[in-house]
């Protein structure tokens, strides 16, 4: 149990973060200190991670192993051997915190295949007729077949809550869908003991054994826990026979479960052992432990991200398909469109990435989409940023959804900005946001504006302060934008703002919002900042003098 209590638990079902292990020794817990150490460490590439505060338990996955945000925990699962003109009801559902993913194969079909982990829940409801009582006479299993996971195969996690950084925009919208899909596994009635043999179904505690009646018009949950340790796929058979009005129907339900979690500790001089699911989930039914153990207080910093292109980091995933190869005499013309327009001759820059984009070349539809953009011509530019976007030029997603807003298309623009979130484009999450809360969904924007601003995307923090502010939440914002001030200058892939920026933004709504004379003081801070550039003071000295 010990061991269980010093396990960094994966509040969002992803492995943990060693690089956090410094910052939770040393007690510091400003969130700028932690993106810094991250982004300058080399952590930005890496999948969604978590913080160890045991520096020398690190959990990692196994190599190779693809890792998915679980958005769908609860499933149904078909019955056979219901009668058509059964007057009763039944229903097998099965929820879990982790399970495997198999890849699209010949053993599982073309849709893959999803096993979830030992120790879940697995839910039978039986409805009588309301002329009838129904019994339950007998509930067995067995196992059908057992085995390695053939082909390449996933995990599948549960997110407990949102992380407390994002690195990789795509995972936003999953991660919200995963933490409002997630609920505490319940305490089962009875455990499946499926290396048995034969395989038992044990009940627990006071729960009733079958026969199990159940009255006319009414319905009765029985909640099972599969329990193996098989570290492959182990695939099994629920049998019931339920007597309904003098008749006795066998019914079954054909189901899969696995003992692996994915992840393993490394223990000292280098050994490994598997991390067991119970671990990780401590309410998967554990029998060693005789009762799911509690969920422990979340108290790690939690990040999530994806890998490195350089391979670095404890997970990976799926790459993203490339953008489509350019012709060699398209990448030719783009090439002296680009020196044109650097040369200051637009016109002629113009008919060459029009010709470069005829040819084949999605970089020059894009180019030429934004020169049209820019010019007012939003028909066209419309018309050459789906080229782009078609040719997977990911920057065009972002743009396209912009035009779309500009020409009134609301929806589509939603949609080419979910689009460009999910290949990495934070300035559409922030449009996203923007137009979530024009359609009047304001708490998605929020959810939206917070990953974003942490990631100091542009217009993410002005966009944000105006939405808490446009709710009345002054004091909310003005903490925010005080923390942000405050915090040191964050280096890395993505920086952070200049210092003066910060306390510009800060001034500026305690002046024009809360109409507070402190904003005269923070502007006088900006100006002691030693990296304000001259006209940036000069407009702050202009501001004070306005203000006095």
């Amino acid at each position: 149990m010990a061991g269980r209590r010093d396990t960094a638990l994966l509040s969002f079902g992803l492995p943990a973060l060693a690089g956090a292990a410094p910052l939770v020794a040393g007690g510091i817990t400003a969130w700028p200190a932690w993106l810094g150490v991250l982004l300058v460490a080399g952590f930005s590439g890496t999948v969604a991670l978590r913080g160890d505060a045991d520096p020398g338990q690190p959990v990692i996955a196994p190599d190779g192993q693809a890792l998915y945000v679980m958005q769908r925990p609860l499933r149904t699962v078909a019955a056979r051997g219901v009668p058509a003109d059964a007057g009763y009801a039944v229903r097998v559902t099965t929820r879990t915190h982790a399970a495997v993913v198999l890849a699209p194969g010949g053993a599982t079909g073309p849709e893959g295949h999803w096993i979830p982990s030992t120790g879940h829940n697995l839910a039978l409801t039986v409805s009588a007729p309301p002329e009838n009582p129904v019994t339950v006479r007998t509930l067995t299993a067995s196992v059908r077949s057992t085995g390695p996971f053939p082909g390449s195969a996933g995990l599948s996690l549960i997110s407990r809550r949102m992380p407390d950084l994002v690195l990789s925009p795509d995972l936003l919208e999953s991660l919200q869908r995963s933490v409002a899909a997630y609920r505490p596994l319940a305490v089962p009635d009875a455990a499946i003991l499926l290396d048995d043999r034969p395989p038992a179904v044990s009940p627990l505690g006071t729960a009733e054994r079958p026969p199990l009646l159940v009255p006319a018009g009414q319905a009765r949950t029985l909640v099972l826990a599969p329990v193996t340790e098989h570290p492959g796929w182990l695939r099994w058979r629920l049998t019931a026979e339920i007597e309904d009005g003098g008749r006795v129907d066998v019914v079954h339900w054909d189901l899969d479960v696995t003992a692996a979690g994915g992840m393993t500790r490394v223990l000292p001089g280098g050994a490994t052992a598997r991390l067991p699911v119970w671990e990780q989930f401590p309410d998967h039914w554990d029998p060693a432990n005789g009762r799911p153990g509690t969920e422990p207080a979340l108290g790690t910093f939690d990040v999530a991200a994806h890998p490195a292109a350089d391979g670095t980091g404890l997970l990976t995933r799926p790459p993203r398909p490339r953008p489509d190869p350019e012709p060699v005499v398209a990448a030719e013309l783009r090439r002296r469109a680009e020196q044109e327009h650097r040369a200051g001759h637009e016109h002629v820059a113009a008919g060459l990435w029009r010709e470069a984009a005829d040819a084949g070349s999605g970089p020059a539809a894009y180019a030429l989409g934004v020169v049209l953009r820019h010019a007012g011509d939003l028909d066209q530019a419309a018309g050459w940023l789906r080229t782009a976007a078609g040719r997977r030029v990911f920057p065009a997603f972002n743009d396209l959804g912009t035009v779309e807003l500009a020409r009134g298309h609301a929806e589509e623009a939603e949609a080419w900005f979910r689009r460009a979130m999910d290949e990495g484009d934070w300035a559409a999450v922030v449009n996203l946001a923007t137009v979530a809360e024009q359609r009047g969904r304001a708490d998605e924007a929020e959810q939206l504006l917070r990953p974003a601003w942490r990631m100091h995307a542009t217009r993410a923090a002005d966009a944000l302060i105006r939405l808490l502010a446009g709710q009345g939440r002054l004091d909310e914002a003005e903490e925010l934008l005080v923390r942000d001030a405050e915090a040191a200058p964050v280096d890395g892939p993505i920086p952070s703002e200049p210092r003066y920026v910060r306390l510009f933004r800060l001034a500026e709504f305690l002046h024009n919002v809360r109409r507070d004379p402190r904003a005269a003081g923070v502007l006088r801070a900006a100006l002691a900042d030693p990296d304000i550039p001259p006209e940036a003071a000069a407009r702050a000295r202009l501001a004070l003098t306005r203000m006095s």
